[in-house]
C-alpha cells in the first residue's frame, strides 16, 4: 500500500496490522497502530471505524494497567456510537464494556 494513497485504505491497512499485533501478544505496538488507524478514521469521519479503533484502545489500555485511560478510550467509542445510531454499533459496544468489567 503506497502511504499517499486513500486514506480509509491506509487506516484499515494499519488497523490489520494491530489486530494481527494485538494477536501476537505485541500489545504496545499494536496500541501504537490502533492510536494511528484512529487519527486517520477521525480525519475522514469513518464513524464506526472511529468506535472500533476507540474501543480496542480501551481494550488495550485496560490490558496494561491504565484504567484511566481505557475509560477516556471507551467514553469516545460510546460517544462515536451515539452518533453512529447503528444497532451493529451500539451491540459492538456492549460487547466491549462487557469485556472491560471482567
Amino acid at each position: 500500500m503506497r502511504p499517499d494513497g486513500p486514506p480509509l485504505d491506509l487506516a484499515n491497512a494499519i488497523r490489520g496490522f494491530a489486530v494481527l499485533k494485538d494477536k501476537a501478544g505485541e500489545t504496545h505496538e499494536a496500541q501504537r497502530l490502533w492510536q494511528e488507524a484512529h487519527r486517520i478514521y477521525l480525519s475522514v469521519n469513518a464513524t464506526a471505524a472511529i468506535v472500533e479503533s476507540a474501543a480496542g484502545l480501551a481494550l488495550l489500555a485496560r490490558h496494561h494497567g491504565d484504567l484511566s485511560a481505557s475509560r477516556g478510550w471507551f467514553e469516545a467509542a460510546v460517544a462515536a456510537a451515539a452518533i453512529a445510531a447503528d444497532p451493529d454499533t451500539l451491540g459492538y459496544v456492549r460487547k466491549v464494556e462487557v469485556e472491560l468489567a471482567h
